[in-house]
């Protein structure tokens, strides 16, 4: 079986907007892991997410897009 990963980079998005995402991956109809990508500001909503969450130590304000 394919294994299909969903990587969500954010920075200061709002709890509720991370939420929705999350849900949006949760109701597909094939399965995958979800990252959540945190550009130096973790949200705390995203802890009983099932979902990975990568924390970049420093905040770089681009939206975990770091070389």
């Amino acid at each position: 079986m394919l294994k299909i990963a969903v990587i969500t980079p954010y920075y200061k998005e709002p709890a509720e907007q991370l939420l929705q995402c999350h849900n949006s991956v949760l109701g597909q109809s094939y399965p995958c892991t979800h990252l959540l990508v945190a550009d130096g500001f973790p949200r705390e909503i995203t802890t009983p997410m099932r979902t990975l969450h990568v924390q970049l130590p420093q905040g770089n304000a681009d939206y975990g897009n770091t070389p």
